[in-house]
């Protein structure tokens, strides 16, 4: 998903196929979410190597899946350009979302995704 960002942030709108864009679940995947560690150092990769990339991805926010209590952690790793209101409101949603997503029926979640959003 990455590289389909980079390059649409490069070079414009870029298409899907409706194939390309289904998800396919592996072994041990279900409900994985990846580290704080490992988000954070996505974001070093991204800030060394491809920096008007970093920029962008920042500056909306896509960041999100990095949870609020890696503040202490993106500050150690001079990454405070990450940290921001609308970051910090978004990571909140989508930590709340990762936790009531198994515990809500699919209903009720429509309702409160309308609210929230």
């Amino acid at each position: 998903m990455l590289n389909l960002l980079y390059l649409a942030s490069n070079f414009g709108f870029a298409y899907l196929n409706k194939n390309l864009s289904e998800f396919s679940f592996r072994k041990g995947q279900w409900g994985q979410i990846m580290s704080d560690n490992y988000l954070i150092a996505e974001l070093l990769i991204l800030k060394k190597y491809q920096h008007k990339f970093y920029k962008f991805f920042i500056e909306t926010n896509l960041h999100f899946d990095l949870s609020i209590f890696s503040i202490p952690k993106l500050i150690k790793n001079n990454l405070i350009g990450a940290i921001n209101l609308t970051w910090f409101i978004r990571s909140i949603k989508f930590f709340l979302w990762k936790k009531l997503r198994f515990i809500f029926p699919e209903k009720s979640l429509n309702i409160l995704f309308k609210i929230f959003n």
